[in-house]
């Protein structure tokens, strides 16, 4: 997409509405922080809502009957 510039300005934000790229100021690729981001170290709130999960579905399985 960058290289046809299908689109005059890339952004890319997480879950928490922050900005994390913008082709408008930005050097980087839009790839390289989109590949970083989907396969890179998970961050704070990624791991706390996976805690989260892992409870959640520990208590459900309590629940259901064998």
């Amino acid at each position: 997409m960058e290289e046809l510039a299908i689109f005059e300005r890339i952004q890319i934000y997480q879950r928490d509405r922050s900005c994390v790229y913008d082709s408008g100021g930005n050097t980087t690729s839009a790839a390289t922080v989109l590949h970083d981001l989907l396969f890179g170290e998970w961050n704070t709130v990624e791991k706390d809502m996976l805690k989260i999960g892992q409870e959640c579905l520990r208590e459900l399985s309590m629940r259901t009957p064998k």
